[in-house]
Order: structure tokens, then sequence, then C-alpha cells
């Protein structure tokens, strides 16, 4: 079966027409960089379901593992604050700060991103202290300071 001569006319025509809308890249920077464009495009259309659940009085919290009190000593965490005087975001974040086998020192920052303030709500930072008498007993707490933790002691 001959081809006819018309139709490699067309299927130039065609070749040369209908170009693809988006081209994949063929070096790794450009997959990279297309693959960077997608996660940050998935960020963005994720933002809105975040504030929502942020609106509905929930905190997203990034938690720290083995800690004496995860719930108060997250790794990160944002929280909304809609008091009457002070509106906005809080950041969490907690780290260890001394580590022994018996003694242990966490300390947590905590600053705002307000659009609505009295000025009540400075960042603050504070350390908790836990020990314990053996590595196979749990943490007790031991006391806080409303600074952070002096690694002297």
């Amino acid at each position: 079966m001959t081809q006819h001569p018309d139709m490699s006319e067309m299927d130039e025509y065609y070749e040369r027409t209908r170009k693809p809308l988006f081209t994949l890249p063929d070096s790794p920077v450009g997959r990279a960089g297309c693959g960077a464009l997608i996660a940050l495009w998935l960020v963005v259309m994720l933002l809105p379901l975040a504030m929502m659940w942020l609106a509905f009085g929930n905190a997203l919290t990034i938690p720290q593992p083995n800690a004496p009190e995860p719930d108060q000593q997250p790794r990160f965490q944002i929280e909304l604050i809609m008091n009457i005087d002070n509106r906005g975001l809080k950041f969490t974040s907690s780290q260890v700060a001394q580590s022994a086998d018996t003694a242990l020192c966490m300390e947590s920052d905590t600053s705002y991103a307000l659009w609505q303030s009295d000025e009540s709500a400075a960042p603050a930072t504070y350390c908790q202290c836990y020990t314990r008498q053996t590595t196979e007993d749990d943490w007790q707490f031991d006391r806080q300071l409303e600074s952070a933790c002096d690694t002297e002691e």
C-alpha cells in the first residue's frame, strides 16, 4: 500500500503547527526546577485549607520526639490567636538545651505575627527542666526558668 503524497504534506503541516503546550525538560536541572514549581504550587493551593484548619481552633503541630510533655514542647507549632485585644498567629518551637541520662532541659521560644495588637503579646523564651532517678524512670518536672536555659548549670 502506498502512501498518498498529500498525507506526508499533512503530517509535516501537523508537526509544524501542533506543538504541545508544555514540553518536558531534558536536563536534570530543568526537571528539578519543574518539580520545585509543582511543589510550590501545591503549597500555595493547600494554604487556604491550612488557614481554615487554624480558624476552627486547631493548631498545626510538628511534635517533639521523646519530649517529657510533648503537648507543651512541640518542635514547631502554629496557632491562630483571636482574642479581643490580639489577633494573629502564634509560633512556638522547642529544642533540647541540656541533656544527660537523669536531667533534661527543654528551651521553648514563642513569637507572634499579629495584625491587631495591644502589644501585650511579646516574644518569650522559657526553659523547663526535668529529672529522673534512673534511665528507666519517667521524667519528673523539676523547674521552669522564664529565660533561656543556662548551659552552665
